[in-house]
C-alpha cells in the first residue's frame, strides 16, 4: 500500500470501523429477527399480502424487505399464527420511525465530528503559512468533508476546487465590485467633501493582520464573534464563531480582540491600521433605521431608555406628567414615525451616519461588505480570516435565518422578564411584541395572532413555538418585510424624509444606495 493510501486508512479507520458496527448490527439484528420468527411460526405481511417465512439450510426462501438505510420492514407487520404475540401496524410504523431518526442522528454525529475536525485545523493555521501550504490545508479539509458524506451515502458534497486558494472566476468579480466600491469612495471624497466632517470611532485588529470598524447594528453580532474566535478571545473552546453566545460576544469585555478608540491613537500608531486590510459593513439607511426600530423599539431594548424620552415629548402627555399624574415605566408604545424622527435629532451609534464612525475617506477599506450582497462579499474577508468554510458549509443561508430566531429570542427573553418585573407588559404585551417583530421582519405570517407569553416559560420553549412558526409558514421573508417596511414609511410627512437624506447623504453616495425608499423596497 502506498504513504498516501496507507495514510487515508490511518486518518479514517475510525470512522470506516464505525460503518462497519452499524453494518454488523443490522445484519445480526436481521437474523435474530429470521429465526424469532421461524421459532414463533410466523408469516410476513407486506403491502396487505401474506408471504410465509420458509428457511431452507438457514437461508430465507422469502427474503426480508428493508429499506436502504437499514430500517426495519415497510409498511409492513408480522402475525403469529398461534398464541397471543402481535405487533400492529401503528408499532411498526412507529418503529420504522425511531430507527430513521436514530439513523439519522449517527450522520449528524459522524458529519459534525469530520466538520469540527476541519474547521479546528484550519483555526489552528500558522498566519504566516505559505500560499501553498494554505492551499493544500483547505483541500484536505474539503476532501476529508466529503469522504464523509460519501461514507454515508449523501449528495451535499463540496468541490475541491472550493478549498482553492487561487482566484476563482467569481473570486475575480468579487475582487473587481470591491474596486468599483472603493473608486466610487474615493471619487466622492475628492469631489464632494461632506459638509459635516467625517469621523473614525472604534476600531478592532485581527491576528491575520485585518482591521475591522466598528458599525454598530449593521451585521454587528455577525461580526464580534468573527473578531474574537480569529482573536481567540473567548472563555470556552468554540469550534466556530457561532459557538460564541449573543452575549458574550457583545457583552464580555474585549481581552485580545480589544477596541481602540481612534481619536486618542498617535499618528504612529494610526499608520500601521491605515496600512493593513481595513473592512466594514454597511446597509442601506432606509433597512437600517426599519431594522433598528424593530429591534429597540417594538423589542424591549431601549424601552426604559429611548422610548421613554420619545413618548415624554408627546403633547398628549405633558399635562399629566408635570402634575406628577402619570408616570411611565417605559417606552413601549414607540411609533416609526416618533423613532424616526428621534434618531434624525439625536446622535447616537446604533442611529449615527456611516461616515461619522467609520470614515472612509480617512481609511480607504479595502473590503465594504454590504448586507445586501452578503453572501458573495463575506467570502473575501473570511477567506483572508481562515474562515472561509463558514459560508461554504451545506444549508448555510437556512442555518442564518435560524440562527437569527435564536439570537433573537435569547436576547430579548430575559429583557421581557425585566420588563414584567417593573410592571411595564403582561403576558398579552409580551406575545404582541414578539409577533410584531417577528412578523415585520417577515418571518412569520401577519395574520398570525399573537398568544399569551408569561415569563415563567423558558428560553428554549419560546424559540421551539417560534421556529416552529416559520418553518411551518412557508413565507416569502422578503416579500412579507417590504409589504411592512412600504406601510411604515408612507406614514411618515415629506419633511421627515427629506431629513433622512440630508443625514445621510454622505452614506447614499459613498456607498452607492438610492435615496428613495421605493427604490430599496423594490429591490428586496
Amino acid at each position: 500500500m502506498s504513504v498516501p493510501g496507507l495514510r487515508i486508512l490511518t486518518k479514517y479507520w475510525k470512522r470506516y470501523a464505525l460503518v462497519v458496527l452499524v453494518g454488523s448490527c443490522f445484519i445480526v439484528t436481521v437474523k435474530v429477527g429470521q429465526q424469532w420468527m421461524e421459532d414463533a411460526g410466523t408469516e410476513l405481511i407486506i403491502e396487505g399480502r401474506a408471504l410465509p417465512v420458509v428457511h431452507s439450510n438457514g437461508v430465507p426462501t422469502t427474503p426480508l424487505v428493508a429499506d436502504a438505510k437499514g430500517g426495519p420492514l415497510v409498511n409492513s407487520r408480522v402475525v403469529k399464527k398461534s398464541g397471543s404475540l402481535s405487533m400492529t401496524e401503528m408499532e411498526l410504523r412507529n418503529a420504522k420511525l425511531e430507527a430513521e431518526l436514530k439513523y439519522e442522528k449517527l450522520k449528524a454525529e459522524m458529519l459534525n465530528r469530520d466538520l469540527m475536525n476541519a474547521k479546528k485545523a484550519l483555526n489552528d493555521r500558522p498566519v504566516n503559512e505559505s500560499r501553498t501550504a494554505k492551499k493544500e490545508t483547505v483541500r484536505q479539509s474539503v476532501l476529508s468533508y466529503n469522504q464523509t458524506v460519501k461514507v454515508l451515502g449523501l449528495s451535499d458534497t463540496l468541490n475541491p476546487s472550493d478549498g482553492d486558494v487561487e482566484e476563482r472566476e467569481d473570486d475575480g468579480d468579487n475582487l473587481r465590485l470591491q474596486e468599483r466600491r472603493r473608486e466610487t469612495i474615493r471619487r466622492i471624497c475628492r469631489e464632494n467633501p461632506p459638509q459635516v466632517p467625517g469621523l473614525v470611532r472604534t476600531v478592532m485588529k485581527t491576528r491575520q493582520g485585518l482591521t475591522y470598524c466598528h458599525i454598530p447594528g449593521v451585521m454587528e453580532t455577525f461580526w464580534l464573534r468573527v473578531l474574537r474566535f480569529v482573536n481567540r478571545d473567548y472563555v470556552t473552546d468554540p469550534v466556530s464563531p457561532f459557538d460564541i453566545t449573543m452575549k458574550d460576544a457583545h457583552e464580555r469585555p474585549f481581552i485580545r480582540a480589544k477596541q481602540l478608540r481612534w481619536s486618542r491613537l498617535s499618528e504612529a500608531e494610526k499608520t500601521p491600521i491605515l496600512k493593513s486590510k481595513i473592512f466594514l459593513a454597511v446597509q442601506n439607511p432606509y433597512m437600517r433605521l426599519w431594522e433598528q426600530y424593530i429591534h429597540t423599539m417594538v423589542l424591549p431594548v431601549l424601552w426604559s431608555t429611548v422610548g421613554i424620552q420619545i413618548e415624554k415629548k408627546r403633547k398628549s402627555n405633558d399635562l399629566l406628567i408635570q402634575q406628577g399624574l402619570k408616570r411611565k415605566a417605559c417606552g413601549k408604545d414607540v411609533t416609526f414615525d416618533e423613532f424616526v424622527i428621534y434618531t434624525l435629532e439625536n446622535s447616537m451609534p446604533p442611529f449615527e451616519s456611516y461616515h461619522r464612525l467609520c470614515d472612509p475617506c480617512q481609511l480607504n477599506p479595502t473590503y465594504v461588505v454590504k448586507t445586501e450582497t452578503a453572501q458573495t462579499d463575506l467570502n473575501k474577508v473570511l477567506h483572508d480570516l481562515n474562515l472561509d468554510y463558514i459560508v461554504k458549509t451545506p444549508n448555510y443561508s437556512n442555518s442564518t435565518i435560524m440562527r437569527y430566531l435564536k439570537d433573537m429570542v435569547t436576547d430579548v427573553w430575559p429583557r421581557f422578564a425585566r420588563a414584567k418585573s417593573e410592571h411595564c407588559v403582561t403576558p398579552g404585551d409580551i406575545g404582541k411584541s414578539l409577533w410584531k417583530a417577528l412578523r415585520m421582519e417577515g418571518l412569520i405570517h401577519e395574520a398570525a395572532s399573537p398568544p399569551l407569553l408569561d415569563t415563567t416559560k423558558t428560553t428554549e420553549s419560546v424559540l421551539e413555538m417560534v421556529a416552529g412558526l416559520y418553518i411551518g409558514s412557508n413565507l416569502n421573508v422578503e416579500t412579507q418585510k417590504a409589504r411592512m417596511m412600504m406601510s411604515a414609511y408612507k406614514t411618515l410627512s415629506v419633511k421627515t424624509k427629506e431629513a433622512i437624506k440630508t443625514k445621510y447623504k454622505m452614506d447614499f453616495q459613498l456607498f452607492e444606495y438610492s435615496e428613495n425608499v421605493d427604490d430599496v423596497i423594490k429591490g428586496l
